[in-house]
């Protein structure tokens, strides 16, 4: 597993998925959660649709990072972002059910965060050389 292939992939999913939630928030919305169509969720879902165009620019940005102390950063970033992310929605579904999206959902957050996990371990024993 490359740590540019990992943000590549997650930059070009998450980029999806922040453009449909901005554009389609409420189509988003009850898509992954219909029991949740309270007035006020439509602007949360296109907040976090801006904050997954924020995170995808970043992954695209720094794809061909070199140095290891940035790689092992943006490792540890997105790790805590997808362990806590996985955990609340694990929980949150377990609470109000799943759907098709929101199963899909899951499983791509703890693949996400099982991927930049291993990469954050993988990249520590990697020393960068003055």
């Amino acid at each position: 597993m490359r740590f540019r292939t990992v943000l590549v992939v997650f930059a070009v999913i998450s980029a999806i998925d922040g453009v449909l939630a901005i554009v389609a928030p409420q189509a988003f919305l009850h898509a992954i959660w219909p029991a949740r169509q309270m007035a006020d969720a439509a602007l949360f879902v296109s907040g976090w649709g801006a904050c997954l165009l924020a995170l995808s620019a970043m992954a695209w940005t720094n794809r061909n990072a070199q140095d290891p102390f940035v790689c092992r950063s943006i490792s540890q970033s997105l790790f805590v972002y997808f362990s806590i992310a996985a955990a609340v929605w694990l929980a949150d579904a377990l609470s109000i059910g799943w759907t098709i999206l929101s199963a899909v959902t899951f499983i791509g957050l703890a693949a996400f965060a099982t991927a930049f996990g291993y990469l954050r371990v993988r990249l520590s024993s990697i020393r960068r050389v003055a």
